[in-house]
């Protein structure tokens, strides 16, 4: 709760009336003076069905006057707890209606996605409005905008989860299926956990920027680690540099055009729920928020290096933070379109793009097409990029700290981090092969028991628990072939 100056007084037409001390320490009224139960300042569409989320109460008079009949839930925001109770008792005496009224005061400190997850049911809502009670808003424009962006943050995030369920679904369940038998038998992730606070790492992925900054890779490969996001692996190949990790989410089949080309000696870390592309000597699985992910960590005790960002930088940056580097710069996450192109000239998707290019079709033109017209030529801060890049950025930031620097030059800067313009470091060449095998031998396994999963899985209220979160709008048909492969899975 905010500790908030306000007072209340007797307007001209005998109503309650309120002044609060704004946020630069002026004396404002959020309400009319003279007829405050008027206050007809945020609007509601006729057809608008669902739940409502209000920046600002004061003494409620807006919301008394909104179009309320097929609100299913109202949850108004008000910074100030001590406001909000008054203004509460003087909505419930006017009558609300049927729908479902909350009222919250919480701190900037508390707004997290656990907060909006627990606060929020986005399943079972089918549509949001986020409103603004704009003389609040006026009032406290810090407190009410950035709890806005958060909460705007986590309700993108949300409906791309779902979106992506729907989209890989069944993908992810198989994935986790044929992944098992390796995944049951491997080793460890922690034998990497807090061994490199006396080196530097460099993230890289496979942004555009990168092109400019191989060269300089090239120099200091033998004083820093490498941690490649998978589709990055092509454009380092190409020029003959070898990361020691790299990370892989994607579920899908052409991982492996990413993946063809990686050495024996790479240390492959993959979720759960990756395509099975490539084998390598050195595979190491991490658990994701599948709902089979979720029981396998629950039975078991997995380490674990989800970000819960959705995109494989995040893991990357999540797994920099695990091994405990002193300092990790990272390169080629660029959140935006720099030189007109959407990802390294070497990466396998530039090399698809080429491969059906004709001479009215050039590289150039399908670059321009996807960022102008597929991305709708959408620009923050005049530059060119895609909401899912912002929405990406704004949760991989939320991860950042001092020890990271962004090589930023070409890119839509992170925030939370140290910039930096060139890609440098400071520490002297070691030997990284024989620290990662020493490392690699001293793993130990995972201890996954395939029985004591099979026997918890296999009881009925967990299976329409699983198949419900995970495949929501799976036939009968596909679950009883889907619960035999998971059987033969799990002997």
């Amino acid at each position: 709760m905010s500790q908030i100056s306000f007072i209340t007084s007797t307007a001209k037409s005998g109503k309650l009336t309120l002044s609060v001390t704004s946020e630069d320490g002026r004396v404002v009224f959020l309400h009319s003076r003279i007829h405050p139960e008027n206050d007809k300042s945020v609007l509601l569409s006729d057809d608008f069905s669902g739940c409502v989320i209000l920046f600002g109460l004061g003494l409620g008079y807006h919301v008394m006057n909104m179009k309320r009949d097929k609100i299913k839930e109202l949850i108004v925001i008000e910074i100030s707890e001590e406001i909000a109770q008054i203004g509460k008792e003087l909505i419930c005496a006017d009558s609300f209606g049927s729908g479902k009224l909350r009222f919250i005061s919480p701190l900037l400190n508390d707004l997290s996605d656990k907060f909006w997850g627990e606060l929020l049911n986005i399943e079972d809502s089918s549509s949001f409005l986020l409103l603004e009670h704009p003389a609040s808003v006026r009032a406290f424009p810090s407190y009410y905008s950035k709890a806005k962006e958060s909460l705007s943050s986590y309700i993108s995030k949300k409906a791309s989860d779902n979106l992506t369920i729907k989209r890989f679904g069944l993908l992810y369940f198989k994935n986790i299926l044929k992944n098992m038998h390796a995944f049951s038998s491997s080793a460890s992730i922690a034998c990497f956990k807090d061994k490199f606070m006396d080196y530097e790492a460099v993230i890289v992925s496979s942004g555009p920027s990168i092109d400019l900054y191989v060269e300089k890779l090239k120099l200091i490969e033998k004083k820093i680690f490498i941690i490649a996001v998978d589709s990055a692996l092509p454009v380092l190949t190409e020029n003959k540099i070898y990361p020691d990790f790299v990370v892989s989410i994607d579920p899908q089949a052409y991982t492996w055009e990413h993946l063809i080309g990686i050495q024996s000696s790479a240390i492959l870390i993959q979720s759960l729920t990756s395509h099975n592309a490539v084998k390598t000597d050195n595979r190491y699985f991490y658990l994701n928020s599948h709902p089979l992910c979720q029981i396998i960590d629950h039975l078991f005790d997995v380490e674990n290096i989800d970000s819960k960002c959705g995109n494989v930088a995040g893991d990357a940056i999540n797994f920099a933070k695990y091994c405990g580097f002193k300092k990790t710069y990272i390169a080629g996450i660029d959140s935006s379109f720099p030189f007109h192109e959407i990802y390294s000239r070497s990466s396998s998707y530039q090399k698809r793009y080429l491969c059906r290019s004709t001479r009215l079709n050039t590289l150039e033109k399908q670059n321009a097409d996807y960022i102008f017209k597929n991305s709708s030529n959408y620009k923050v801060d005049g530059v060119n990029t895609r909401k899912s890049f912002v929405n990406y950025k704004n949760a991989v930031e939320k991860m950042l700290n001092e020890n990271f620097v962004h090589i930023s030059r070409y890119s839509l800067p992170l925030k939370n981090c140290m910039l930096s313009n060139e890609l440098e470091s400071s520490s002297n060449e070691s030997d990284k092969r024989k620290m990662l095998i020493n490392m690699v031998k001293s793993g130990k396994l995972l201890n996954i028991s395939k029985k004591k999963l099979n026997d918890f899985v296999m009881q009925t209220e967990v299976q329409e628990e699983l198949f419900r979160q995970s495949l929501p709008d799976c036939s009968e048909a596909r679950k009883n072939k889907l619960l035999e492969l998971l059987r033969c899975a799990l002997v």
